[in-house]
């Protein structure tokens, strides 16, 4: 009998294969990395034979997302709103200038009008989101 969180023997066995990983492998190991900021490539090589290849790219972007927040919640808290103009003069030309790409409220924008009546007034009449604006 399957349920919500061993739904298949296969995925009870990935789920015990990367524990044991973790536990033997990744912890002895941690806070010696950790305290060296130091990429324990070899290990992640390892772990990417045993087939779990995509949480190279998870890591990457959640380190570069942390880091990225850090660096500029830090120029926020010297800088207070210079920090904004600083911020937004880097991104000029950039694929990520609009905050409205990077979140997709185009793509959501589409699901309101799609389910809930009366969305395509309501954003006629918003501010910033009509046609021409700069978002």
């Amino acid at each position: 009998m399957s349920d919500l969180y061993d739904p298949t023997e296969e995925h009870a066995m990935l789920r015990r294969t990367l524990r044991d990983f973790v536990r033997d492998k990744v912890e002895p190991q941690a806070l010696e990395h950790d305290r060296a900021e130091r990429f324990n490539l070899a290990l992640f090589r390892e772990l990417g034979e045993l087939g779990y290849r995509f949480i190279f790219i998870t890591l990457f972007g959640a380190h570069a997302a942390m880091h990225s927040v850090w660096n500029f919640m830090h120029e926020l808290a010297k800088n207070e709103e210079q920090a904004q103009w600083t911020l937004e003069r880097l991104k000029v030309g950039h694929p990520t200038e609009s905050h409205h790409v990077m979140a997709r409220v185009s793509h959501f924008q589409e699901l309101e009008r799609r389910f809930i009546p009366g969305t395509e007034e309501r954003l006629q009449g918003s501010a910033g989101f009509g046609e021409g604006k700069g978002h």
